[in-house]
């Protein structure tokens, strides 16, 4: 049988056989097995023997590999078509969050593979090939799962990351929407995971001696966050942590183990109820620093990335969370209470004794006020407004969106008194506008952005701006 010759190139040095031929050529990973059972894939050594390798076996440089003839080279080179989507689908969905000289952390969103598969058009790994970069997947994340995804640049950065998953030293923080009320509400979850194929299978007391000794070892901690209800059905929000990284763990061990699946997980939970998104996020990953060497960037490095939620995320937060206006009202309702409870003649039960304390203000009294004082210090970002939406907590601070509010009330503020005559009563009523919209925070955007749009979406003064503008002619020499 005609042979065909690989060299080993540098970059490849350590990789796997069975790893280093199936990123070079186009062969099956059943087909490269078989051929290595039959001894046809060999290296040939300087004096032109053939040496049987095994799937194991690691390359070196320069090793000269011989391989069949129906084993034909993987192309590299992508057409200019399939480049551009590409870069575009990149630019579009694979934002990058964080970023060092040896890793490179995305965000990934759902619906997009890690890896290719069987009707899988574009998936991750494909996708950075055509960068120019040598990414490697260190992780993977199921398709529909949201999150954080960590890729070497270098093939050392790619080895000491991949040690590290292995060892455990990886920290990943999931949160999860679960369709309906885990019993306990906060706990662990130590059953062991079968790998069927396509699906896996916790391990019960009713499970087979033979299915116990096939499973692997999976642990998940949970902790219940928010409970309420979303579309009619109950729901839970949940944050989770796995020591272990198992096939489909999470929504393996919350469907079969806590009877809540994962909302909208086709696999594992009801199809019938199953929302358009799957609503699992890796939403924070510590891992450690390492440069392109492989080396650690120091004794004790570590990189912690921050995902924010997608946007899909945003109807389940403001359906078990109260609105703003709502916090607005209880904010308010508990100050009015307690004004109401401080102009009784007589204390309540149980502040008595602070009354026969005498003085002009009764100490009850004082310290019903003081606390209220400081329940509407506690809670003035909902009474005014000024707190973040859910989805962009992640993306910027509370002070950033205090700083915004402000700001744009101001902003809405001096905009609607700038027509009022004479000058000092135009700056007193900005001042005053402008703390009306310091609550009224939704017209102060409304108006601000009107303010910007007005020069182009009016038609009249479009014209009169453009009687104004000078004329430049361009003349040809």
């Amino acid at each position: 049988m005609a042979s065909r010759f690989i060299n080993v190139p540098v970059h490849a040095a350590g990789m796997r056989l069975d790893r280093f031929i199936a990123n070079e050529t186009n062969i099956s990973t059943s087909l490269l097995f078989k051929l290595l059972r039959k001894r046809a894939v060999a290296q040939i050594d300087d004096s032109g023997r053939r040496k049987r390798l095994h799937p194991n076996d690691r390359v070196s440089i320069g090793m000269c590999i011989s391989l069949p003839c129906l084993v034909t080279p993987k192309l590299k080179a992508a057409t200019v078509k399939d480049a551009g989507k590409a870069q575009e689908l990149i630019q579009r969905h694979l934002p990058i969050i964080r970023e060092t000289a040896a890793v490179a952390v995305f965000q990934k969103p759902a619906g997009l593979a890690c890896q290719g598969g069987s009707g899988i058009t574009y998936s991750i790994d494909a996708l950075l090939q055509t960068t120019g970069v040598a990414y490697r997947l260190v992780h993977r994340l199921d398709r529909n799962t949201t999150g954080a995804l960590a890729v070497a640049k270098t093939r050392a950065a790619a080895a000491a990351l991949t040690h590290a998953f292995r060892q455990r030293l990886v920290s990943k923080n999931y949160v999860a929407v679960l369709d309906g009320h885990p019993r306990e509400r906060q706990g662990t979850i130590d059953n062991a995971l079968l790998n069927t194929g396509t699906s896996c299978l916790a391990i019960t007391p009713i499970s087979t001696e033979q299915q116990i000794q096939a499973a692997k070892h999976a642990v998940t901690n949970y902790k219940v966050i928010k409970r309420g209800v979303f579309n009619g059905q109950p729901v839970s929000i949940v944050a989770l942590d796995i020591p272990t990284g198992r096939k489909h763990q999470i929504r393996v061990h919350c469907a079969q183990i806590l009877n809540c699946p994962v909302l909208g997980d086709t696999r594992y939970g009801d199809t019938v109820k199953a929302a358009n998104h799957m609503y699992l996020h890796l939403v924070q990953m510590t891992i450690p620093d390492v440069q392109p060497n492989g080396e650690p960037a120091s004794a004790a490095a570590k990189i912690t990335v921050k995902s924010p939620f997608p946007l899909f995320w945003q109807p389940v937060f403001d359906a078990l969370e109260p609105s703003a206006n709502v916090r607005r009202m209880q904010a308010l309702a508990t100050a009015a209470l307690a004004v109401a409870v401080v102009r009784r003649r007589r204390a309540p039960w149980g502040l008595g004794w602070l009354e026969r304390q005498g003085g002009r203000l009764a100490a009850w009294k004082a310290a019903v006020l003081w606390w209220t004082v400081l329940y509407l210090a506690r809670h003035m970002d909902d009474v005014l407004g000024l707190h973040a939406p859910e989805p962009l907590r992640a993306y910027y601070s509370r002070s950033f969106y205090r700083a915004t509010w402000v700001f744009t009330a101001l902003d809405a503020g001096f905009w609607t008194a700038m027509t009022v005559r004479p000058k000092w009563l135009r700056d007193v009523l900005s001042l005053v506008f402008s703390a009306y919209y310091l609550v009224c925070t939704d017209r102060a955007v409304e108006k601000v952005r009107t303010s910007w749009n007005k020069g182009v979406d009016n038609p009249v003064l479009r014209f009169v701006r453009s009687l104004h503008e000078p004329r430049l002619g361009v003349r040809r020499v």
